[in-house]
């Protein structure tokens, strides 16, 4: 059994840094883009199913720089609606318009109690872990594949 022992001078580390930072950056893209593609749909999955409409509006990007990596997930713009239904608003009267007798209410408003349902935030709690770990993996791989070359 032996144990080697490299010293390597100033210009060597950074040249394995500069090797290491790309390397680790396409580990972590990888990392975070399945990361979202579990938030998505355990979001997707939590949403109320009132309308498949708010459900069918969650969706993801991933934008990667030079310098960082973005997640973004949450709801298209077009269910404007969709943060009261994360946090909730005060209980209120909503005018539904024909809605509301095509769905067996006398009246063309309904009383609405204003609970939370939330759906994204119980998503990102859930995969917080798992997230971390493929993270942690992405780094731990990047910075192995360049050490075992040097």
């Amino acid at each position: 059994m032996s144990i080697t022992v490299k010293l390597m001078g100033e210009a060597d580390v950074r040249a394995l840094i500069a090797q290491i930072v790309p390397t680790t950056s396409r580990s972590m893209a990888n990392a975070i883009g399945m990361s979202t593609f579990y938030i998505e749909n355990d979001a997707k999955e939590f949403a109320p199913k009132d309308t498949v409409n708010l459900a069918s509006r969650i969706g993801h990007e991933l934008i990667t720089t030079e310098k960082s990596i973005v997640m973004r997930i949450g709801v298209d713009s077009a269910v404007k609606y969709a943060f009261y239904v994360e946090r909730g608003t005060r209980p209120h009267i909503a005018p539904v318009g024909d809605w509301g007798i095509r769905h067996g209410f006398d009246t063309e408003v309904m009383w609405v109690s204003g609970r939370a349902q939330p759906f994204l935030s119980p998503a990102l709690e859930k995969n917080r872990r798992k997230t971390a770990n493929l993270i942690k993996l992405a780094c731990t791989a990047g910075w192995d594949s360049v050490l075992r070359k040097s």
